[in-house]
């Protein structure tokens, strides 16, 4: 099956990286000339662990999960800092 991907942000990224891995033939199109050139690399790159919902531990622990699994399936694209 033929599937097309409208823009290669984050999200159409990964779609379609998990759609290739189940045999899927994946065409992404986007109107910029690079992937992550709209919102995803201007201010979407920032994941964090929660830490910035202190009155909601279900939003707390969503971020931490989210995280952990995004740093499993992209580990080359986290850039660990410690702040002074």
């Amino acid at each position: 099956m033929k599937i097309a991907i409208i823009g290669a942000g984050w999200y159409g990224c990964h779609i379609a990286l998990e759609l290739k891995k189940q045999g899927y033939d994946v065409d992404i199109y986007e109107k910029n000339n690079a992937i992550f050139s709209g919102i995803s690399g201007s201010y979407g790159i920032r994941h964090h662990r929660g830490t910035h919902y202190p009155r909601s531990e279900k939003t707390r622990e969503i971020c931490a999960d989210n995280f952990n699994e995004f740093l499993s399936l992209y580990p080359e694209l986290i850039i660990d800092h410690q702040y002074a």
